[in-house]
């Protein structure tokens, strides 16, 4: 079975597509995604934060190689998240929480129009950034990373995109995905007590890559964080 590793590198979605695919051309299977202006929601009596799609949500999950292919993912007015069954949804539990720092453990799951879903545990770590604007920011890896093909079709669907085979050579559960989130807020007040807070605007990116391309991704998406963060 291909091993597949972490890659702690914020952005790292966007740094593919942008200029990294070269690197990945060499490797069996990739799988990327992206989400934009998900919900997310901390309720600190439970420790938890969540993050899910609503009217507003846009996403893509990406099969990159060898056999392309993509699931595009779009909230519409008067709506509550995306068409049909497509959902996203995140769940973390955070431990440990300063006014800088958390650690988390929780699940994530991206779901298609069909009601079929790419699911797996999320391991990582949350860091407050302060630098004109103060946001939260996290780096974790995705573990017992799994295809459940309820609708039996054996693809993952968006609601546009051509969508993708789920059957990989290498075969599932693959671990080392990586995740990356980011949300204009932080889990406690000025005085480092945690604090509830609700529909916070939050993204989350990822990749799941076979080595050796975990090095030049990592790389790439540290350049690409430092330059998103410069243009805020």
């Amino acid at each position: 079975m291909t091993r597949f590793v972490p890659i702690v590198a914020l952005v790292a979605f966007a740094s593919c597509l942008a200029g990294g695919s070269s690197a990945l051309a060499t490797n069996d299977e990739v799988l990327s995604f992206g989400y934009n202006n998900l919900d997310g929601s901390f309720n600190s009596s439970s420790s938890l934060f969540t993050a899910s799609d609503d009217s507003g949500s846009s996403g893509q999950v990406l099969r990159i190689v060898p056999v392309t292919g993509d699931a595009n993912f779009l909230g519409t007015a008067g709506d509550a998240g995306f068409p049909g069954l497509a959902a996203f949804d995140l769940s973390l539990n955070l431990t440990d929480i300063t006014s800088t720092s958390a650690n988390s453990t929780g699940t994530i799951t991206f779901t298609d129009i069909n009601g079929d879903s790419l699911t797996g545990d999320v391991t990582g770590l949350w860091n407050e950034f302060v630098g004109g604007i103060t946001a939260g920011t996290f780096q974790g890896e995705i573990t017992n990373f799994v295809s459940v093909d309820i609708s039996g079709d054996n693809t993952f669907d968006g609601n546009t995109g051509s969508g993708f085979s789920t059957l990989f050579d290498a075969g599932f559960p693959f671990s080392g995905a990586v995740l990356s989130l980011e949300f204009g807020n932080w889990f406690t007040d000025g005085g480092g007590v945690p604090t509830d807070f609700s529909n916070a605007t939050t993204s989350a990116t990822g990749v799941v890559v076979p080595e050796p391309a975990t090095l030049a991704l990592l790389g790439l998406g540290s350049l690409a964080f430092a330059a998103k963060r410069r243009k805020k």
